[in-house]
């Protein structure tokens, strides 16, 4: 009878193991779901999970999408046609998880999106691009050797696809974002756009690109002949520019600028004053580092 009672005190404990590890998948899940909502407004938005053309999608998928996309793990999102997203929504681009890392297996690599044509915000201001990298991963598989010029993934690279990707491509217009293009943890952001090309543009987006945390030595974030442009502080609710940057620099490392035109077209000549005329770029941290590329880059008078 002691063995049989101990057996029923073993069982009630695993039993009430049990349960409160299923109290805490619950929980989890939860969160999971809390944060989808909150970060989506409530709203229901489109995923990628593998290889998709916008331009390809159904009416309603794209609906869907005024709300917000989110790029999974191993999805590739070609945006080859305009969005006109809802006030606050948001594109997010996850990383994958590296071997021991952040996720659990099987192994994926991270969301990669291509960006070729128009993103606004007709409603107001929406949330803009978000892309996450996995902050311990390098950006290379094999680092770039600038010295050879006629070998391209030499000179580029292979850069390891953990990471979150965004592509800025001819035709991209990035339009009345909070953030245009917000990377974390090594996020990677590229244009590489020829000199033929139309330049890519931010317009009216209260910070264009802004980098953090991307400690990333040699990095692939490389932003290529790319206009920034304000017209109008009031779509964010501004009488002027202070608290406009259009390209952010924090705590990051190696991070490349070359052949960008960055002004704002609001208020020139009287109107402006030095405090008002925003920041072209702005590079914080001890120790954050940026170059210019070989084409360099104009700031014209309206940007500080």
């Amino acid at each position: 009878r002691t063995q049989d009672s101990g057996l029923r005190t073993q069982d009630s404990g695993l039993r009430t193991q049990e349960k409160r590890g299923n109290l805490a998948k619950k929980i989890k899940l939860l969160a999971m779901v809390f944060w989808v909502l909150v970060s989506t407004g409530g709203y229901s938005q489109y995923s990628v999970s593998g290889f998709t053309m916008f331009s390809t999608l159904s009416t309603a998928n794209k609906n869907l999408a005024k709300n917000g996309i989110t790029v999974l793990p191993n999805g590739y999102l070609v945006m080859d046609e305009d969005l006109d997203l809802n006030a606050n929504a948001q594109i997010i681009v996850q990383q994958g998880n590296a071997p021991g890392g952040i996720t659990a297996p099987p192994y994926t690599f991270g969301g990669r999106l291509i960006l070729q044509k128009k993103l606004t915000c007709s409603a107001g201001v929406w949330q803009g691009i978000r892309v996450y990298g996995i902050p311990n991963a390098p950006h290379f598989m094999i680092d770039p050797d600038e010295s050879i010029t006629n070998d391209i993934v030499a000179y580029m690279g292979l850069v390891n696809e953990d990471h979150g990707f965004v592509d800025i491509q001819e035709g991209t217009i990035i339009e009345k974002a909070k953030h245009g293009i917000w990377s974390t943890g090594g996020g990677i952001v590229q244009s590489f756009v020829g000199p033929q090309a139309s330049k890519p543009q931010f317009i009216d987006c209260k910070e264009g690109i802004y980098i953090e945390q991307s400690k990333q030595n040699p990095s692939a974030t490389r932003i290529n002949r790319c206009n920034f442009i304000w017209t109008n502080p009031n779509l964010h609710g501004y009488a002027d520019y202070y608290y406009f940057v259009h390209v952010s620099i924090i705590e990051s490392k190696d991070i490349r600028l070359g052949g960008c035109d960055i002004a704002g077209e609001y208020g020139r000549g009287n109107k402006y004053n030095t405090d008002s005329k925003g920041t072209g770029v702005l590079v914080t941290g001890y120790e954050s580092t940026f170059s210019i590329g070989e084409a360099g880059n104009t700031f014209q008078n309206a940007a500080g």
